[in-house]
């Protein structure tokens, strides 16, 4: 399993109190336009974030379970509320997302260092593993779905709380939409795609490990998977290009690190490991 792999994961809980809803507006690269708060009683900043959704309670047990949870490597969520149709996230403040820091980085060359992709695999796995305690599978794990905080730590973001999962669709308007956001999706997910059916059995949690994988592929080559490897046109993974990416790290990397990836990459899903 991964956890005993990544025995070192760093875990606290994190609080919230209730909040004024004032503050000013800034663009954020996860969410678009949010409200920055500020929490009472500290300079502890906080984002708001409101939406609308077709119907405002579904989404209301994930989000209730979500804000139950303590990590620090997990985007807390201090608190929601509803009214009508729309309803408003009280989201832990973060200053920008992995994607942002891999094309930083990519711009100036900056490859990570192993011990800095150890901490990010560690730190990752630890908060996917408290989800998953909580019966929570992501489905969109990719750069784009993880925040960096003021202090440099890596959150995970879960998107579905914005009400754009595919979980709260119908059918055929799940599969759309899985294909426009273009996710980092495991091959079996693929191919469900590709045959139009979004609810061929499958391990979600295994997929999201696989998904997990590709992300920290992307951040070790600092390459852009989600465009060079995935081929949506025939909703195909491009294997040739996986496999030039792994001998990339496989050059750059330790055995071990590379034994890890390589864990979580395996095609045949019922064959990947588990967190």
């Amino acid at each position: 399993m991964l956890m005993r792999r990544l025995q070192s994961a760093p875990s606290h809980q994190l609080g919230g109190e209730p909040i004024e809803l004032n503050g000013s507006i800034e663009e954020n690269s996860l969410l678009g336009k949010v409200l920055c708060v500020c929490e009472p009683g500290s300079e502890k900043p906080l984002l708001v974030k409101s939406f609308s959704v077709e119907n405002a309670s579904i989404n209301r047990p994930r989000l209730e379970k979500l804000a139950s949870l303590n990590h620090e490597n997990l985007l807390k969520l201090h608190g929601f509320f509803s009214v009508d149709e729309q309803t408003t996230l009280i989201i832990e403040k973060f200053d920008r997302s992995l994607h942002d820091e891999i094309i930083r980085r990519k711009t100036q060359m900056e490859y990570y260092s192993e011990q800095e992709l150890w901490s990010m695999a560690t730190s990752l796995i630890s908060a996917f593993a408290l989800m998953q305690k909580s019966g929570l599978h992501h489905g969109n794990v990719c750069p784009q779905q993880v925040a960096i905080s003021p202090e440099g730590k890596v959150q995970i973001f879960d998107s579905n709380i914005l009400g754009s999962s595919p979980l709260f669709k119908e059918v055929q308007e799940k599969i759309e939409s899985m294909i426009q956001k273009r996710g980092l999706y495991s091959p079996l997910v693929m191919e469900n795609l590709n045959e139009g059916c979004f609810y061929h059995q499958h391990d979600l949690f295994k997929s999201d490990v696989f998904s997990f994988g590709m992300t920290i592929l992307n951040a070790s080559t600092l390459t852009d998977v989600l465009r060079t490897v995935y081929m949506w046109s025939v909703l195909r993974i491009n294997m040739k290009k996986l496999q030039d990416l792994l001998a990339e790290i496989r050059s750059r990397y330790s055995r071990p690190f590379c034994e890890l990836l390589l864990d979580c990459l395996v095609l045949e899903e019922l064959s990947l490991i588990h967190i």
